[in-house]
């Protein structure tokens, strides 16, 4: 079976302690073939220095990063511009991934053929 590559983003900016969170439930996905992408939006937390040791730990993440801030809209296309998946979702920094999520899209991607995205159930903790 062949598994594609799904592009996963996360945009921040100054909430370094959510991001560490967020980031680690895309890591930890039971969905192993992911590219993902942290776009900061000129943080000025420990945001840079944090993501500069965890790109060195796991190849599988690229860290951009606008010199001004921009906003969300602007570093979500930076993000979508730059994946390689055949899929692409996304996270904001302050949300977490169950850890099937990104496997849960792709068993279910034969509804891309009817439907032009898909969406999952939010859980509010």
């Amino acid at each position: 079976m062949i598994t594609p590559l799904v592009s996963v983003y996360i945009v921040t900016c100054n909430r370094s302690d959510l991001l560490k969170r967020c980031l680690s439930s895309i890591q930890q996905q039971t969905y192993q073939e992911l590219d993902i992408i942290v776009v900061d939006d000129a943080s000025t937390d420990e945001t840079k220095s944090f993501m500069e040791g965890v790109i060195k730990k796991d190849k599988r993440i690229t860290y951009y990063r606008n010199e001004e801030n921009k906003g969300a809209c602007y570093s979500r296309n930076i993000a979508i511009l730059n994946a390689k998946g055949k899929y692409i979702t996304g996270s904001d920094d302050d949300d977490y991934f169950l850890n099937t999520r990104v496997e849960s899209f792709v068993d279910r991607c034969d509804l891309l053929k009817k439907y032009s995205f898909m969406y999952s159930s939010n859980l509010f903790l």
